[in-house]
């Protein structure tokens, strides 16, 4: 049985030693962010951002380069 079987959880360096393994790293990867896998910004989140609000900072790029984005930035009187 490998080291880091026996136990349910893992040393700080063990797992860091685990990371080089591509098996390992495929069956715990994190879960994407609604960012990284939307194209477009979430009308339900604009409706309650802020114009200082991270969410509202992250997208403004975006809105700029995006009509519809940019529409519902305006639409919430957002700047961009």
């Amino acid at each position: 049985m490998a080291p880091w079987a026996q136990n349910d959880r893992l040393s700080l360096d063990a797992l860091l030693e685990r990371m080089g393994d591509p098996s390992f790293v495929n069956r715990h990867r994190r879960r994407l962010t609604f960012r990284e896998t939307s194209p477009h910004v979430n009308p339900v989140m604009l409706a309650v951002a802020d114009d200082s609000s991270l969410y509202v900072r992250e997208w403004r790029g975006h809105a700029r380069r995006c009509a519809q984005c940019g529409r519902l930035f305006e639409y919430f009187h957002l700047e961009f």
